[in-house]
């Protein structure tokens, strides 16, 4: 039997995997793509609230998400925000960096 195919000869879709290009778990990935953009929010923000992304509130509900992923991919802007108990800067160059609020940086400890 082929690729798709089940018994009886009906043809399923295949499943897309797409891999994303940037680093969702690491502050300053670069992201331009607005497609990868809330995705990689969503990781950056459960990564540094030490969560499940699923587990966190939509932020949608906290966010113009289409507002924001406009601003961040648009090559000029630089934005910053809070979102789920993060501070939130995404640079002109597409630079994301989310930080949690009240946690010490490493230059605090300096």
């Amino acid at each position: 039997m082929s690729k798709g195919m089940q018994k009886g000869g009906s043809v399923q879709p295949e499943p897309r995997i797409s891999h994303s290009t940037v680093d969702p778990v690491h502050n300053g990935s670069i992201v331009n793509n607005p497609e990868e953009f809330v995705t990689t929010l969503v990781w950056r923000i459960a990564a540094e609230l030490d969560c499940d992304p699923l587990a966190l509130p939509p932020l949608g509900n906290q966010i113009n998400l289409d507002a924001v992923r406009s601003l961040a991919t648009d090559g000029r802007s630089s934005i910053s925000f809070t979102c789920g108990n993060c501070d939130v800067f995404v640079g002109h160059d597409g630079q994301l960096t989310v930080n949690r609020i009240g946690k010490e940086s490493k230059d605090d400890l300096v």
